[in-house]
């Protein structure tokens, strides 16, 4: 049997596949002349990608999906501190916890993250009465009374802002960096039912790129997020994972094509039962 081959590969670009956590197996990489790379990525998905939300994450791959898409305000250290995302700065003043965004925060389009994205963002969670880790409205509302009116985001300026609450919660913060209150830019959402209607434009590091080769689908790098750096890839394939087989389920597949020498990676564990 021919032994599966390991290409070697940048550790930044290692970093950044293992630190977003998704099931992936590398098929190449290929470099460019400004130092950026092509990842063609393997991934399990059971629906269609333009169907995934933050607000109602059915799948481990969705969840991964969608964290290369979008940005919260706020983060987790590898020591589990809290850190800023989209938010720099971040605190309770009596009780209201106030937000800056990143003045240089910018959408895939290019345009900038502001307070009337994070307005938008949260208030579709509202009319779905919280998503899949938790509602800000039971922080403001009773129990009985939880909608959207309820939520009081105050807008100081373009790149601050608060929310109102009745006392401090020390949760809160912890709340807000799960992937339900990713920030979603306000043009890519349908106003009247908060579905997103564009994965094209993002906050996060990614975005769908209109130039899919179907059935897979291409990222493209947002090359203004913060986090951007040379050693990312600038394009990803995230290549549908189907049985083949009626009787070999996803991970036999996986497996079978790694010792086949189709593939020459698995780097992460995500996938495994």
């Amino acid at each position: 049997m021919k032994a599966p081959r390991v290409r070697s590969l940048a550790l930044g670009s290692i970093a950044i596949l293992l630190c977003i956590g998704m099931f992936v197996v590398i098929r190449g990489r290929k470099m460019n002349p400004e130092g950026g790379s092509s990842l063609s990525l393997y991934v399990g998905f059971a629906e269609p990608l333009e169907e995934a939300d933050p607000r109602s994450i059915r799948y481990r791959s969705e969840f991964n999906f969608l964290r290369m898409l979008y940005s919260p305000l706020i983060g987790y250290e590898a020591s589990g501190a809290l850190k800023s995302e989209l938010a720099e700065d971040f605190y309770w003043k009596d009780n209201q916890a106030h937000f800056h965004i990143r003045k240089n925060a910018k959408t895939s389009l290019g345009e900038p993250v502001t307070f009337d994205d994070v307005a938008a963002s949260f208030s579709r969670l509202g009319v779905q009465q919280g998503g899949t880790h938790g509602s800000l409205l039971d922080f403001m509302c009773e129990a009985d009374q939880a909608t959207s009116h309820c939520l009081k985001l105050e807008k100081v300026s373009d790149t601050h802002f608060y929310i109102q609450f009745n006392g401090r919660s020390e949760f809160l913060f912890r709340l807000l960096s799960s992937m339900d209150y990713v920030i979603i830019p306000k043009r890519a959402l349908d106003p009247k039912t908060g579905r997103i209607i564009d994965h094209t434009n993002t906050t996060g590091p990614y975005f769908l790129d209109k130039v899919s080769r179907n059935p897979n689908q291409i990222l493209s790098a947002n090359k203004s997020h913060w986090l951007w750096n040379n050693s990312m890839p600038e394009e990803v394939e995230v290549i549908y994972n189907h049985a083949e087989k009626e009787r070999l389920t996803p991970l036999d597949v996986v497996f079978q094509k790694l010792l086949d020498g189709k593939i020459d990676l698995i780097p992460t564990y995500a996938f495994i039962p």
